[in-house]
């Protein structure tokens, strides 16, 4: 996650800002990269433009990538609170409040991304399709989905995700429309 000041300083209160101000979060394990551009219009910061980039390597963009987009408004306060450090005035200790929120902001948007590459991290593994496979075999009969729900504490999407893996690995064989194979 970077931040990155855009065009010369401007006064917000008794603070020194940039007039306009960048937040990039490169994309983890093939997933996009996101970069979001705000601005000060009549003393507040808005943001005025939203960029989502496939990597080479990796995916395109999905709808499901706009979920990763923290709170804007809260955004626009760190990242002009980010961008302020080292610019404020003497003595003022309100800008420095305002900083101390933008911090606990930033570590909760790090704890999210982290908790998100987490769990991209371990939900691939061979072991866990080897798994889900085994389960949907044995259910396959009943509600074979149902079945891998309920074995992982999975919702019902995840489940679906994981046995489209698990075919995907050749772990279950291919489906043919209407008809439940394992």
């Amino acid at each position: 996650m970077t931040f990155e000041s855009v065009g010369g300083a401007v006064k917000l209160g008794r603070t020194l800002v940039p007039e306009r101000a960048v937040w990039r979060h490169d994309g983890y394990d093939g997933s996009p990269s996101v970069r979001v551009e705000f601005e000060l219009r009549d003393g507040q910061p808005v943001c005025v433009g939203v960029q989502f980039e496939a990597n080479s390597d990796g995916r395109g963009v999905l709808t499901g990538d706009l979920n990763t987009l923290p709170s804007l408004n809260r955004l626009a306060v760190e990242v002009f609170a980010e961008l302020s450090s080292g610019m404020v005035a003497e003595g003022d200790d309100s800008a420095l409040e305002g900083m101390d929120v933008a911090s606990q902001i930033r570590a909760k948007i790090d704890r999210q991304f982290g908790a998100k590459a987490d769990r991209k991290a371990d939900i691939r593994t061979d072991a866990e399709l080897q798994e889900v496979a085994k389960v949907y075999r044995e259910n396959v009969h009943e509600h074979p989905r149902r079945a891998v729900e309920v074995a992982f504490g999975m919702s019902s999407r995840t489940a679906s995700r994981r046995i489209e893996q698990a075919r995907a690995r050749g772990y279950l064989p291919a489906t043919t429309q209407g008809r439940k194979n394992a």
